[in-house]
């Protein structure tokens, strides 16, 4: 009990997350006949196509994301319990106000689109709004990306078994975008973003728009609501169709709403371009901001990942796992440090770090040998000795806006 009590003194967001994930992972496993209602061969194939995306989103990631992953399971619990079910309470308490059945066309086609397109990105939103609580820090554009693909994921994970079926027809349903996306469905020529791709679009367009915040708010305002919306209008145009078969494929004239939908988002088409485009320049654009802010590092040595393979020779499995955590949370903090740096400087600011952050970091992957330098030291270089563009300890902070 006194190491609860000193965690929630030191780190009590942290106990507050871990107590969290372990009732959402009990509830999960108490739950698992409900989960696994559509048949266990259809839920582990779903559960193999959301999985064949996340992992080629992390590889395409690997250089720039500073998320962990366990931060991305908690996340993905998040969707299936809590944004799940903020979404169902919002439209029970939009049922009630407007006083229509649950059944009516209006409950699928806009008040489901209204909480789900909402909840995912604000959870999305709040992880950056943490975020920025550490000093020197800032996650990446990916971040965004990785986690509201898990956070959708959750929620359509607990919508399938609702509904008692499972999301995704595969890799040849809907050439070639299909072999990137097998969660994503064809029917009557519209093609269904399940909610695992709207939160990628709607998390990437959040990690752009909070790369610009510090410097540009009315690009970062432009940026960060266009995943939503166009997620949100899909998300309509998909859900008004379903009701009106005949008017998915033309037979039938459709509302001039909904047949314009339909032609600016290609049937659904054009969001997933979006994604897959805006996903690779995230990426790119990541790749620059740390080259940039990696020649003005005096205190991070790089770590080539050649050098830690070599120090998994001869380990135990244990001790192996242990070079591997160190390495990646290493790396991790170096590209949040950098990330943090590029933005204080592009708002006119001088870049900086948490000294007792890189000592522990620094200190701990040199433990095993990772670095060629040893551990920084805790006092500061003089700041008449620093570039004003240069990554060094003491520089003082950005002003507040």
């Amino acid at each position: 009990m006194t190491a609860v009590a000193s965690m929630w003194q030191t780190d009590r967001y942290r106990l507050i997350a871990l107590a969290g994930t372990a009732l959402a992972v009990l509830a999960l496993l108490a739950n698992l006949g409900f989960f696994f209602r559509a048949g266990t061969g259809d839920v582990l194939t779903g559960l193999v196509y959301n999985g064949f995306v996340l992992g080629w989103l992390l590889l395409l990631t690997a250089g720039s994301r500073t998320v962990s992953l366990p931060t991305l399971g908690i996340y993905w619990l998040l969707g299936v319990w809590a944004v799940t079910g903020l979404s169902y309470l919002l439209q029970q308490a939009m049922i009630g106000v407007s006083g229509v059945e649950r059944t009516d066309a209006v409950v699928g086609v806009w008040y489901a689109s209204i909480t789900e397109e909402a909840l995912k990105p604000l959870a999305v939103v709040l992880f950056f709004v943490l975020a920025a609580r550490r000093q020197h820090r800032w996650p990446s554009i990916s971040d965004g990306l990785l986690l509201g693909f898990v956070v959708g994921w959750g929620l359509k994970f607990h919508e399938d078994a609702h509904i008692g079926i499972v999301t995704g027809q595969g890799w040849g349903a809907v050439t070639p975008l299909s072999i990137f996306l097998p969660t994503i469905e064809l029917w009557n020529d519209q093609v269904y973003n399940d909610h695992a791709v709207r939160g990628a679009l709607e998390g990437l367009s959040i990690g752009a728009a909070a790369m610009l915040w510090h410097w540009r708010r009315t690009a970062a305002w432009i940026v960060g609501l266009a995943g939503p919306v166009i997620m949100f209008w899909g998300h309509v145009m998909w859900n008004y169709f379903v009701d009106h078969p005949g008017q998915a494929v033309g037979g039938e004239d459709a509302p001039f709403l909904f047949a314009a939908l339909q032609v600016v988002l290609a049937s659904g088409r054009l969001p997933l371009w979006v994604l897959l485009a805006g996903a690779v320049s995230a990426v790119m654009a990541e790749s620059l901001i740390l080259r940039w802010v990696g020649k003005r590092d005096r205190i991070f040595p790089p770590l080539p990942v050649g050098r830690v393979l070599s120090r998994l020779k001869g380990r135990e499995a244990r001790s192996r796992l242990a070079v591997l955590n160190a390495a990646d949370g290493y790396w991790r903090l170096r590209r949040a440090v950098y990330f943090a740096a590029w933005r204080t400087r592009k708002a006119g600011g001088y870049p900086g770090f948490n000294e007792s952050d890189a000592v522990a970091l620094v200190s701990t992957a040199d433990s095993f040998g990772l670095l060629e330098v040893p551990p920084v030291e805790e006092s500061p270089a003089t700041a008449p000795d620093v570039p004003a563009d240069s990554l060094a300890p003491g520089a003082p902070s950005p002003p507040q806006r």
